[in-house]
């Protein structure tokens, strides 16, 4: 991460977007979060609570933050704990018919890229299982 100077003018604060994008990927980096869409959910929520974000806006913001963390690093590990397993399918079956906007696991559960929860995304997930029968540990 690099510093770069700027004056302390409040036109140079960061939008709540950038600062929530900031936060989630510090946390996960650091260990301190293991999954981005909770972590995330459960800051919008905060914010919500705080009477600072409307419940209307919290789901939009919620997946513009997922879009810039990004999905997890191996595909289909929604819950990003390094396998993909029953857990990671127990998400794209809750949200499922969802769109990608409104899930709690936004992009990361749209395997197929179609802007959908589906039960496709879900039949996907089972191919790419890294453990027998997509056991869980």
């Amino acid at each position: 991460m690099f510093v770069q100077p700027v004056s302390l003018m409040v036109s140079n604060e960061p939008t709540l977007l950038e600062q929530l994008v900031r936060i989630v990927n510090f946390r996960l980096a650091a260990g301190l979060a293991s999954s981005a869409e909770t972590l995330t959910s459960n800051l919008v929520a905060s914010l919500v609570a705080l009477d600072l974000v409307t419940p209307a806006d919290a789901n939009a913001l919620i997946a513009a933050v997922l879009r810039q963390v990004g999905p997890p690093q191996l595909r289909g590990d929604i819950d990003r704990d390094g396998d993909v397993d029953l857990t990671d399918l127990n998400f794209i079956l809750l949200e499922r018919g969802s769109p990608v906007s409104s899930s709690s696991c936004g992009v990361a559960c749209d395997l197929d890229n179609d802007g959908r929860i589906s039960a496709l995304d879900a039949r996907i997930l089972v191919t790419l299982c890294t453990r027998l029968q997509c056991a869980i540990q």
